[in-house]
């Protein structure tokens, strides 16, 4: 599972964070950003940060329109304000434009 690679990996190299950087993703389908959801949503349970970066503004609408929200995932504008909020120790959730459910 990619979740438990990511967190072995992850404790193994001291890390506290992932960024999953999406700007490249022309398209997004249901299926690809629920288990995208679903890795995320994880590996917060084994006590990493992380950050969706760079959903282009045609996938959210999609996703919004298939009644899908982000959550309570973070989620930056792209992978330079990924890091940078990270590296500030994240932006409360106002800050980093996540819709409550």
């Amino acid at each position: 599972m990619a979740a438990e690679a990511l967190g072995q990996e992850s404790a193994r190299k001291s890390a506290d964070s992932a960024v999953f950087d999406v700007s490249a993703c022309e398209v997004m389908d249901l299926d690809e950003f629920l288990g995208l959801r679903k890795v995320m949503e994880t590996i917060e349970l084994l006590g990493l940060r992380s950050v969706l970066a760079g959903l282009r503004p045609g996938n959210v609408v999609y996703l919004a329109s298939a009644g899908v929200s982000v959550g309570h995932l973070r989620t930056s504008l792209d992978l330079e304000h990924a890091l940078l909020d990270l590296k500030v120790g994240g932006l409360t959730e106002d800050q980093s434009g996540t819709e409550a459910d």
